[in-house]
């Protein structure tokens, strides 16, 4: 008969797996650990079967409350604001201080983190160290981040497509990969034809909203063979100033999509 020792040896090396993040060896049983130390949190619950404690704790301390219609960092609510007039009734929610008066072409939003620090690091490197194993752990949270909070209804998943020339370049599309685990949480299709790139543009680096407009003009065409009526979840790693996903969202919706939400890894910082 197994002594104890070597069964908990052997127990041990079947269930060790390596953190996403720095790829230090841990017990596969942290969710079990982190519900223990977080019963309320299913969130940070699931992602201990991807990150050790420690990195676990770096991962959270960029998590934050977002605004669940514009995605702005949480603001104290505004009753008064415009914005609700235009949004769906019974969506359990209320607009913020950031919401525009005018409708974003998007119903609903959800963004696990914010955009610094431990966080900017590890999206950093998913998207040029070529890192999918860290894409899929960080897409399997923020499935769950959408299962959670997202308002809205969703028929198929869409990513937001590069254009073929950073494709080939880059070898992946980082936003496919975050949108894989999504679809699969929620049992709806991943659709990456519903939308292209049809146009090479300029980098966006260090230009502002209405700038970065101008340089997507014409930049997306979406399919409406495969939206027709489909209530869209769109996803992409960086909200950044939104444009992108403005643009994105339009020609969806030009092409027939019924509602558009958004789902973003993680969101710059914006002041008032």
């Amino acid at each position: 008969m197994m002594q104890e020792p070597l069964k908990q040896l052997f127990r041990r090396i079947l269930t060790e797996i390596r953190c996403n993040a720095c790829a230090a060896p841990f017990i596969s049983n942290g969710a079990a650990q982190a519900e223990r130390r977080f019963p309320l949190d299913p969130l940070r619950n699931g992602a201990a079967n991807f990150f050790c404690p420690d990195c676990l704790d770096l991962l959270f301390s960029q998590a934050a409350d977002f605004c669940r219609f514009c995605t702005a960092p949480a603001q104290a609510k505004n009753a008064g604001n415009s914005a609700a007039e235009n949004l769906p009734e019974n969506l359990g929610a209320s607009p913020c201080l950031f919401c525009p008066p005018k409708p974003c072409p998007w119903t609903a939003g959800v963004v696990f983190g914010a955009y610094k620090e431990f966080l900017r690091d590890l999206v950093l490197r998913l998207k040029f160290g070529k890192e999918l194993s860290l894409c899929h752990a960080l897409g399997n949270i923020l499935a769950l981040k959408v299962e959670a909070a997202l308002l809205c209804a969703v028929d198929l998943v869409v990513p937001v497509p590069l254009h073929n020339s950073k494709l080939n370049e880059r070898g992946f599309n980082q936003s496919h990969e975050l949108a894989g685990p999504i679809a699969r949480r929620l049992g709806v299709p991943l659709e990456h034809k519903a939308l292209r790139r049809q146009r090479k543009t300029a980098s966006q680096s260090g230009l502002d909203y209405d700038a970065r407009m101008k340089n997507l003009s014409g930049a997306f065409q979406a399919a409406p063979a495969r939206l027709n009526g489909a209530n869209v979840l769109l996803v992409d790693d960086v909200f950044t100033t939104g444009a992108t996903l403005a643009a994105a969202a339009t020609e969806l919706r030009k092409a027939g999509a019924r509602n558009i939400s958004i789902a973003c890894l993680a969101r710059t910082p914006r002041e008032r």
